[in-house]
């Protein structure tokens, strides 16, 4: 990977390779490889290829499997502005993402849930965090308070002592 720490669609295209090369000779890719390509073609949103992949590790696997690439997955619905999907996700894998990196997955949901003005879940997911060890990004925290005091400005409803029992 590039030094930076993110793929660029010319990394993902030389694993693609790799991977059409792995079939063509009739090898089976192992679920590590598949994450990986999954992750990968997340990173430069390529549905496409994404999809075909999941399909593929769902086939060789089975969709049981789908559980354990909650994260990969949960990404790609963010960047596809899924949010209904998300949610269903969330709810069921949540309380599975207790590595350090798990944070910046859990920052990136609780934007989408403050960005969306869906504050009983913004609250839902810091409190899901922090029981697991995480702690909101300070950016997420501010997001969450500039966007409670316009909403209370424009006059929308919202019960903050409900938020907070």
């Amino acid at each position: 990977l590039s030094s930076s720490g993110v793929v660029t669609e010319e990394e993902f295209g030389k694993a693609w390779e790799y991977f059409e090369e792995m079939k063509g000779r009739s090898l089976k890719p192992d679920k590590d490889t598949f994450r990986l390509l999954i992750s990968m073609a997340c990173e430069v949103k390529d549905i496409e290829k994404f999809d075909y992949v999941l399909k593929d590790l769902s086939k060789e696997y089975g969709h049981k499997v789908l559980d354990e690439l909650s994260r990969e997955l949960i990404k790609f619905h963010l960047y596809q502005d899924r949010l209904n999907v998300v949610w269903k996700m969330y709810d069921r894998s949540w309380d599975q993402w207790s590595h350090r990196e798990d944070s910046k997955l859990f920052n990136a949901i609780l934007q989408a849930a403050v960005s969306s003005m869906e504050f009983s879940r913004a609250f839902s997911i810091a409190k899901d965090m922090k029981s697991l060890g995480h702690v909101p990004a300070e950016e997420q925290i501010s997001a969450l308070e500039s966007a409670l005091v316009e909403c209370r400005i424009s006059g929308c409803a919202v019960d903050l002592d409900k938020e907070f029992s």
